[in-house]
């Protein structure tokens, strides 16, 4: 992961990423990954995503830090669905939010986001930033899914396999 000044394309990607508290972070992604299609998760934010992005980049914020969820990096992506001012919300809104009816005016000047088709990605750390959107450059092919694959050459592999068997008779 890059600051800015050392952004070069051809060495670095950039993510629009939202930041969100553990474990509504998880949440996000963790709820919307099942078989059934059509599944969608929702948050209120004070800003809207970048106009025309539709992937966003999901970043859990360092604190609070929970026992066994991951802070302070990439959890993974989702796709902007759809996106509507508080003010507009339906009570079906209100429902997939699941805030509190007493609770709910302190939240008339966000907006809710609507994501689709979550994709768990490898844990990367992430600079620590303001709840919200920004843009991160990470290194290319830093950012991978869980279901994509490695490609290894025959150095690598060996180094890998003789590494794995002496930490196999370590533990014995």
């Amino acid at each position: 992961m890059q600051i800015f000044k050392d952004f070069d394309k051809n060495k670095h990607d950039i993510f629009d990423c939202l930041f969100v508290k553990q474990p509504i972070a998880s949440m996000l992604i963790e709820k919307g990954v099942n078989p059934n299609e059509g599944v969608r998760t929702a948050v209120l934010t004070e800003d809207l995503p970048p106009a025309g992005v539709r992937t966003i980049l999901v970043c859990s914020k360092l604190e609070p830090t929970i026992p066994h969820l991951d802070c302070g990096c990439t959890i993974g992506v989702l796709e902007v669905h759809s996106t509507k001012q508080v003010k507009d919300l339906d009570l079906e809104d209100w429902d997939k939010l699941g805030i509190q009816k007493s609770h709910r005016k302190k939240y008339l000047n966000y907006y809710m986001v609507e994501f689709r088709n979550p994709q768990m990605v490898i844990p990367m750390p992430a600079y620590e930033l303001d709840k919200g959107f920004h843009q991160i450059a990470f290194d290319k092919e830093e950012i991978m899914g869980y279901n994509q694959y490695v490609s290894l050459d025959r150095k690598a592999l060996k180094k890998i396999t003789r590494k794995s068997k002496l930490w196999k008779r370590a533990k014995k």
